[in-house]
């Protein structure tokens, strides 16, 4: 009833009239009538509440980033309600015109603009952005090959390894992660030979600890040949790094022995020192 009424009043151009049934009516396709209204009279607050009682979430979107400059509500509506590919793009394309870079790539790779989102990410230095949305997909091995290549060519090699690991280019990888010559990645490729357990990676990695001046490469070594369960070797590197350690500090303590009994001996006189003046009070 509330509704053939209010649809009489819209035809009449009663539009006050159809407004004040708005709570009584149900149908969507009423409600749009009625926010269409509402936004051709640009009072857009109440098209949003209208549009938002019939569902219509895209336009609710639109209307928050058209007319009220609420991107926030907006995100939040198509996070939870509404995530299509045209939602994502309207959120796009507000960020673009604001010159924000990285919204602009997380929206349209929501969308699957990815060669579009890849060319921003490329041209404004924001390629963490656009690889960041790619790290729990294994899936996606041509993104990962373009990523890899990209930080490859910007010499950041750690990050290129990671990608080229998810690729499943594995001896790309580790070359990756000994240029990068960072304990992180390091730990990266040690993890990745180990699971791998391929005897080319194996013995790349070995003959890098073994050959560099890395400071660390007996621990990855020994780490290394625990996850290739080959107890005998790790525990040998084990001791010999313990001989090592007790053999330079032997070493620091003689080169520095006579500071040390200076150091000691300025101690105990002064000890003597507070002994006498406490007995003196």
């Amino acid at each position: 009833m509330f509704e053939k009424a209010a649809t009489i009043f819209i035809q009449m151009k009663h539009f006050k009239s159809a407004e004040a049934l708005i709570d009584k009516i149900k149908s969507p396709k009423l409600l749009q009538l009625l926010a269409r209204m509402k936004e051709a009279e640009k009072l857009y607050k109440d098209a949003e509440s209208a549009y938002e009682l019939a569902g219509d979430w895209e336009s609710v979107i639109r209307i928050n980033l058209k007319y009220l400059d609420n991107p926030i509500k907006a995100r939040d509506i198509l996070m939870l309600r509404c995530k299509t590919e045209s939602a994502a793009l309207m959120m796009s394309d507000y960020y673009e015109s604001k010159g924000k870079k990285k919204e602009t790539i997380e929206y349209k790779l929501i969308a699957k603009r990815f060669e579009e989102a890849f060319t921003i990410a490329q041209s404004y230095n924001e390629m963490d952005t656009y690889a960041e949305f790619f790290m729990k997909d294994n899936k996606n091995i041509e993104e990962f090959k373009k990523i890899a290549q990209y930080y490859e060519g910007k010499n950041m090699f750690g990050k290129s390894g990671l990608f080229y690991e998810k690729s499943g280019n594995y001896q790309k990888a580790l070359r990756m992660y000994i240029k990068g010559m960072n304990d992180e990645y390091l730990e990266k490729a040690v993890e990745m030979v180990g699971n791998a357990k391929d005897n080319t990676l194996i013995n790349e990695l070995i003959e890098y600890f073994l050959t560099s001046s890395f400071e660390n490469g007996p621990h990855y070594l020994t780490k290394l040949y625990v996850l290739l369960g080959n107890y005998k070797q790790a525990c040998d590197i084990a001791i010999n790094l313990a001989a090592q350690v007790n053999l330079a500090l032997k070493s620091f303590l003689l080169k520095n022995l006579f500071f040390i009994i200076e150091f000691f001996s300025k101690i105990f006189n002064l000890k003597f020192y507070l002994g006498t003046r406490a007995l003196k009070l």
